[in-house]
């Protein structure tokens, strides 16, 4: 059994709406759009998609959180955060690389004042395992930098699940609910232009893990503002995930992964399967039982194992770095970041598949070589 099943549901208090759900119907514009399934619902909000058939509309609609903590009343942070994100779609509805935003949704007649709605993108969110192209990053870069123009900084931009590969294998930027629009007066301007650093920062990370090969080998690290914000933001969540591992909604080291019902963009695999992905398949036998035991069964022996295995031996202290990140995470987070190393990128041709097929080979057989060891003594 995995560890999702294992995992509880959230208790209202850590839902967004507490123990009601969204609703079966909304009303956009005059179209009444039916719900398809819930998306995500969280602390902050429930997020849903509804479709009209008959009109060929989807429309992704975020209820923010209306449930109190306690005594204490939320309903304005929902209202809140819903005004802000409308706001942001507002400005931002002339350019290509960002969902169109309502200004507006009613549920029975009624404005529903904490919901925020934009057009469902035909795409998926990025995944680890997304190969995308030359161009991909060029074009994010270029709508980051034009919402700068417009004095905006994105802020949540560390998220991948935050960009959706549409179908024509474009980026489009969706969720600009902490998203920030601050004048150009010191000491603000000063803010601003920290924040819109970061923007650049994180996309430029998320370039090195998606297309390492198209990135300088040297980087000149977190910028210090990054590294205070850490200092803050991780002995917080490590605390917040704590409390979720405690209370049985997380397992582990309490991953989001781990939920009973995650977001799309955050599954291990996304909605695709082994079969139709062929590096999903290479990942699988890694992750495995049978090739931990082949590696020894312990997780210092499995890290360099699997770097030899897949890459080949260390070459330099990049290497030996990778292969130290390695020892300290869970085994999926391994192999993605093995998988996903600019020397394992590189070398495999962008995971070419002749190159993936003598992997499995290579492995299946030391996998079987191993067994008949077993058997034999």
């Amino acid at each position: 059994m995995n560890s999702q099943s294992q995992s509880k549901t959230r208790p209202k208090i850590f839902r967004a709406l507490g123990d009601q759900q969204p609703p079966a119907e909304i009303q956009i514009n005059d179209i009444i759009l039916v719900h398809v399934k819930t998306i995500k619902h969280d602390s902050w909000a429930a997020t849903a998609l509804y479709e009209n058939s008959e009109r060929g509309r989807k429309v992704v609609c975020k209820f923010n959180r209306t449930q109190p903590i306690g005594f204490f009343p939320m309903r304005w942070l929902g209202w809140m955060l819903a005004r802000r994100e409308i706001k942001m779609y507002q400005r931002l509805a002339d350019l290509p690389n960002v969902a169109e935003g309502f200004a507006t949704v009613h549920v029975d007649g009624k404005l529903v004042s904490h919901a925020a709605a934009h057009e469902f993108i035909e795409g998926h969110p990025l995944r680890w395992f997304d190969n995308v192209n030359d161009s991909f990053f060029d074009k994010l870069e270029s709508t980051l930098c034009e919402l700068h123009r417009r004095s905006i900084a994105y802020v949540d931009m560390n998220k991948s699940e935050n960009v959706i590969i549409d179908r024509n294998g474009d980026p489009c930027l969706i969720d600009f609910q902490i998203s920030v629009r601050l004048p150009r007066l010191w000491p603000i301007s000063w803010v601003l232009r920290l924040l819109q650093r970061s923007d650049l920062y994180h996309c430029e990370k998320l370039k090195r893990r998606y297309r390492p090969d198209l990135v300088s080998v040297h980087s000149t690290g977190k910028p210090w503002w990054i590294r205070l914000h850490r200092k803050i933001a991780d002995p917080f969540r490590a605390v917040r995930r704590g409390l979720l591992v405690r209370l049985g909604i997380r397992k582990g080291i309490g991953k989001p992964q781990t939920e009973a019902f995650i977001e799309e963009g955050l599954r291990e695999g996304g909605d695709v399967t082994e079969t139709n992905v062929p590096i999903l398949q290479l990942h699988a036998l890694l992750v495995g039982a049978d090739y931990y035991r082949a590696c020894g069964g312990s997780n210092e022996r499995y890290s360099e194992q699997l770097f030899q295995d897949v890459v080949g031996a260390p070459q330099d202290s990049e290497d030996q770095a990778l292969i130290a990140h390695m020892k300290r995470v869970p085994a999926f987070c391994k192999v993605v970041d093995l998988l996903r190393y600019r020397r394992t990128f590189v070398e495999s041709q962008r995971w070419a598949p002749d190159w993936i097929d003598a992997k499995l080979k290579q492995l299946r057989n030391k996998i079987a070589a191993r067994r008949s060891n077993n058997a034999a003594a």
